[in-house]
């Protein structure tokens, strides 16, 4: 990533919207911050704006959900393949009060995923 690329990345969104703690995403704003990607992801699919280059960042466990974005906007999927014990120490790591919440968050992904 260079400076000027735009970035889509609901961690980053909730954190842009609430003023909460980094991963800490308020219910109340979840409409809200998907009404912000959804303006993003339309900006891009039309190359709206004066960017350079466009990264969604999101974990898409769905194959079809992850294809379709990538064929409705032009993208190229790229793959972070991180062990699920990686995931969950990062998570540890990182996510103070909310790690536990997070850890069930990365159970769910590595069980819905598919390849």
């Amino acid at each position: 990533m260079h400076r000027g690329d735009l970035i889509v990345d609901m961690d980053l969104l909730f954190y842009a919207v609430s003023g909460c703690s980094l991963y800490d995403k308020p219910d109340q704003l979840k409409s809200d911050v998907f009404a912000v990607r959804s303006l993003l992801l339309d900006r891009i699919q039309h190359r709206a704006g004066r960017w350079g280059d466009a990264y969604i960042v999101g974990g898409y466990p769905f194959k079809l959900e992850r294809e379709e974005l990538a064929r409705k906007l032009g993208a190229e999927l790229i793959f972070c393949d991180l062990p699920k014990e990686q995931c969950k120490a990062n998570a540890r790591a990182g996510r103070g009060n909310l790690a536990k919440a997070w850890e069930g968050y990365i159970e769910r992904w590595f069980d819905d995923y598919q390849a």
